[in-house]
């Protein structure tokens, strides 16, 4: 195992982010510690066994520690409990633009876990945590094509601020933007504002994008020095001779069938339509499955559901016509019913077609406060 330690660094917004890779976590597949200030972030990414799945078996996880920002979890217990909100909400933050960047038919186990080592209360680990676990990507050997930068826009005292301080977000900014995505494109924004004109976000996302390509490039330059060699995998792809014959044989049926206005009848429409499909040219062999047809019945179904969304796609994208017979722009009919439940301070039940929200409200008094342990700044106390 090599022990050479390799570091970049990119000045943004006159603050260093730095990425080192090769002293920590050396048994994960890829693993970088990104640093700004005196606030360092592990972050590592972990490929494990193949699975036998038709989804991408992607996990994300932020474990916060409150010795990062030199604390003792307070109340009656002094040990760590399960993720706060903040972890979690900076998990879903990496995983919303990394995910559909993967290549398709990755089946294997995939971790990626990101450790605040030590926290400054100047600079926030959630957006450190969002390169770092692209960087691990990137150095690992898991075939992640492109890297993913990130940064926070504040507009603090009338100007934009590229990773403000976080005593200005807690106290001074109008704007809290997040932005991430790749050289080419914006993959994801997420942004409180306290009334910001559709002009001054766009001039944000622009200078957002400008810092995130060379986040990516750095990203590049750590890949070049420290990479390892990636992973072959292999794309699914579908027969076109065999998505012609089914849909010459069911795609009229099909059609019908994703037009059903009601959603589990829909639903069910659809499935008996796969089921013929599956029986007429992959029918179920009588003795035990053998290999091709386990591999017949899969290039069946990899078939079955490419005319499927082609059929849906095309109805929403050039009949612009959604698949319960609704145009683009017109809404389901949408109720409210309030006093649902006779004992609550206030419910309140929302219903738009089959979706519902049951929203309740229970008042508590000063004596019920709870004190919360954060890695934050200004987070005292919660009255419940």
């Amino acid at each position: 195992m090599s022990d050479a330690v390799t570091r970049v660094s990119v000045e943004i917004e006159g603050k260093e982010i730095s990425f080192e890779t090769g002293k920590l976590a050396k048994q994960a597949s890829g693993a970088v510690v990104v640093r700004s200030g005196d606030t360092m972030v592990l972050c590592t990414a972990t490929a494990g066994n193949l699975r036998d799945v038709d989804f991408l078996p992607l996990t994300v996880d932020v474990e916060e520690r409150m010795y990062a920002a030199g604390k003792i979890p307070g109340s009656f217990f002094k040990r760590e409990g399960r993720a706060g909100e903040k972890a979690t909400l900076s998990a879903r933050l990496i995983d919303r633009p990394i995910r559909p960047l993967f290549p398709k038919g990755w089946r294997f186990e995939t971790q990626l876990v990101a450790i605040p080592i030590s926290v400054d209360h100047v600079n926030p680990y959630d957006i450190l945590a969002m390169n770092g676990a692209s960087a691990a990507l990137m150095v690992s050997n898991i075939p992640f094509p492109t890297p993913v930068g990130a940064v926070r826009i504040g507009k603090v005292d009338g100007n934009f601020v590229v990773n403000p301080a976080e005593d200005d977000l807690v106290d001074n900014t109008d704007l809290d933007l997040i932005v991430a995505g790749t050289e080419e494109a914006i993959l994801m924004v997420e942004a409180g504002a306290s009334e910001i004109p559709e002009a001054e976000i766009l001039d944000a996302l622009d200078i957002a994008h400008a810092e995130i390509k060379k986040l990516c490039a750095l990203q590049h330059e750590l890949r070049e020095k420290a990479g390892k060699p990636k992973l072959e995998v292999e794309v699914p792809q579908v027969d076109e001779a065999l998505l012609a014959e089914i849909k010459a044989s069911h795609g009229a049926a099909l059609d019908e069938a994703t037009q059903v206005e009601d959603k589990l009848e829909r639903q069910d429409a659809s499935k008996a339509v796969e089921t013929a499909v599956l029986e007429q040219y992959a029918p179920a062999p009588e003795g035990e499955a053998t290999e091709d047809s386990a591999a017949r019945r899969a290039a069946v179904q990899l078939a079955f559901d490419a005319l499927e969304k082609s059929i849906i796609r095309e109805r929403i994208a050039v009949q612009k016509k959604r698949p319960d017979g609704r145009g683009a722009d017109e809404i389901r009919d949408i109720s409210i019913e309030v006093g649902v439940g006779p004992r609550t301070h206030g419910s309140a039940l929302f219903t738009r077609g089959q979706t519902q929200a049951f929203s309740v409200v229970a008042l508590g008094t000063l004596r019920e406060e709870m004190r919360l342990d954060t890695l934050g700044l200004h987070l005292g106390v919660q009255r419940l």
